[in-house]
């Protein structure tokens, strides 16, 4: 807890910092020499809602730039394998949040987006239930694919990979909307969109599924 005091003060503005504690704000510089050892330590990762503030700060703090910001990303990556899903479950929303939020952005850079990208994939996995409450967000995942750069395409395949498991509990009428989904994909134009859209039958749907069984004879189209 000693390292995440010094964490706090160097980092947040004063006013999280109790009055007879106020410090003044590190800089980028020392705070780019910092994040590197939070992304290796599992006890960083399990300070919530310390880890929090960390990343938003380095997102949308002053002074932040592009290398803080994707450092920030990799830190959800590192809570995602550090912490339970139970520890993660209060703050999951507020970090969906988040990176949906750089993703819309389109004035991001475009590899910072494709970070993002993995890292809903990531907190989707660890904590299903994101994914299931927000089924619009992996229809715009899949709207995205033939719309964004080579790397970017990869980033959103990998999410979508991530992703799919979510839906594998689901019973109706849920699970009817997963189907539209699907159906809705494996009739699109683009071939990315309807390789991905079979992936995601193939993984959600048992193999007496009528909906993936028939997504599956129209992927044949493809062979």
């Amino acid at each position: 807890m000693i390292a995440w005091s010094l964490v706090l003060l160097l980092l947040f503005q004063e006013a999280v910092i109790n009055a007879e504690h106020k410090r003044t704000p590190a800089n980028t510089r020392i705070k780019l020499k910092i994040l590197p050892f939070l992304l290796k330590s599992r006890e960083a990762a399990n300070q919530l809602p310390y880890a929090i503030q960390v990343i938003f700060d380095c997102l949308y703090g002053t002074n932040t730039n592009l290398k803080l910001k994707s450092m920030a990303v990799q830190f959800v990556y590192h809570l995602c394998t550090s912490c339970t899903d139970i520890k993660m479950a209060p703050v999951g929303p507020v970090l969906l949040s988040g990176m949906t939020k750089v993703i819309a952005d389109l004035s991001e850079e475009s590899k910072l987006r494709g970070l993002a990208f993995v890292a809903v994939g990531r907190l989707c996995k660890l904590l299903p239930a994101l994914a299931v409450r927000d089924i619009a967000m992996v229809q715009s995942f899949f709207d995205l694919l033939p719309k964004e750069s080579n790397e970017n395409k990869l980033a959103i395949q990998e999410a979508i990979s991530l992703i799919a498991p979510a839906f594998k509990e689901l019973t109706a009428p849920s699970l009817f909307l997963v189907e539209a989904l699907v159906m809705s994909n494996i009739e699109a134009s683009e071939p990315l969109r309807r390789m991905m859209a079979l992936h995601f039958a193939d993984v959600v749907f048992l193999p007496n599924n009528l909906s993936s069984r028939y997504c599956m004879l129209l992927a044949t189209g493809d062979v």
